[in-house]
């Protein structure tokens, strides 16, 4: 009796204190129970097999939940670790999104603006705050619209990323040229959405429309200048064939 009760007040300070400090202080506390244990049952107890066999049950018992805690803590600390992981990697996404110099703009698959950096305010001429409370659409004609719905459907069905040319209708009511690289990501929710990065080329649309119009007319001016030429190379010739038969006629009668 001595030993069971012994055995039965020694399960759960071995099972605590592997709670409390991790499974090698219990492992220690299993071995310093045994110590204390197993002579009583050798010596002490009327009945050895039965204590052997409650002092084994008592340690394997403690061992057991001892392990089971350690796996529990274990798995703690490994979502903590990402947890604190997923915290820093937001963090420094944030700061990133917030620092860019480009426009970087977020869209649900609806079409809804839910992220927006400061970058956007020069390109769009709305303030971020403007802009989570808008669409796509709101920025967009109607051909951009379909384009940029083209565009999303490629992204859902697999494509990693893609960039393209597109115009917007900035706040002023004046029409932006923008190179847009479109990719989509996984939010905060675990959904879905299109991450835009968005860089301002109006003038450099310009300056390549301007360059395209300057090479049109040269091109232009370089047709017409050889079409005169052709044609004064061809009224000189046919004068000259005409003053040589002349002569011809002339010396052929003489």
């Amino acid at each position: 009796l001595l030993t069971c009760d012994v055995s039965g007040t020694a399960g759960l300070p071995i099972t605590y204190i592997g709670f409390l400090f991790g499974m090698k202080s219990g492992v220690a506390a299993s071995a310093f129970a045994l110590t204390i244990m197993l002579p009583r049952a050798l010596v002490i107890s009327d009945h050895r097999s039965d204590a052997l066999v409650e002092v084994a049950a008592v340690i394997i018992t403690g061992t057991v939940i001892n392990f089971g805690f350690e796996r529990i803590r274990r798995e703690q600390k490994r979502r903590r670790l990402i947890a604190e992981q997923l915290q820093l990697s937001e963090e420094r996404y944030r700061q990133i999104f917030e620092n860019a110099h480009d426009a970087i703009s977020v869209h649900d698959l609806t079409g809804k603006i839910i992220m927006a950096n400061r970058a956007c305010k020069e390109v769009t001429g709305y303030a971020p705050e403007e802009l989570i409370r808008m669409t796509t659409a709101d920025l967009l004609s109607e051909e951009g619209l379909r384009e940029a719905l083209e565009v999303r459907r490629r992204l859902i069905d697999g494509e990693l990323a893609e960039s393209f040319e597109q115009e917007i209708i900035r706040k002023d009511g004046e029409r932006a040229r923008l190179w847009l690289t479109a990719s989509l990501i996984t939010v905060d929710s675990g959904g879905r959405a299109v991450q835009i990065i968005a860089r301002d080329i109006t003038e450099q649309a310009r300056l390549r429309e301007n360059l395209q119009f300057y090479l049109e007319q040269i091109t232009r001016a370089q047709e017409h200048e050889r079409e005169r030429i052709a044609r004064e190379l061809h009224d000189d010739t046919v004068q000259s064939l005409l003053l040589i038969a002349q002569l011809l006629d002339h010396l052929g009668s003489c």
